[in-house]
């Protein structure tokens, strides 16, 4: 994902989850620093997987981080990654017709 993508992804993240807003807001001037950090953990990552985080905390599927573990948005994107990966390759190797490969 791109800086663009990026900014307009957190940006709807912190208005569907006012918390972020607040935390990012307490880091005074070290917010941009945090953002920058942040976009750079990412950038490999799709946004569709940041938008798919978004949707699956709002659905109550992955549970919303809290004040005390907002630094770790980032990390939850990636993780969301590399778990839709398994699910991925654990369909390419399962079929009904003959279970497991």
């Amino acid at each position: 994902m791109n800086r663009e993508q990026f900014d307009r992804w957190i940006e709807k993240h912190g208005r569907l989850f006012p918390g972020l807003r607040t935390w990012l807001a307490e880091r005074g001037p070290d917010i941009e620093a945090i953002l920058d950090a942040w976009i750079e953990v990412m950038e490999s990552i799709p946004i569709s997987q940041a938008e798919l985080l978004t949707s699956r905390m709002l659905s109550g599927d992955v549970e919303p981080l809290d004040r005390w573990t907002m630094e770790r948005l980032p990390a939850r994107v990636i993780a969301m990654k590399q778990r839709l990966w398994s699910i991925e390759d654990l369909n390419k190797r399962y079929s009904p017709d003959r279970g497991m490969s």
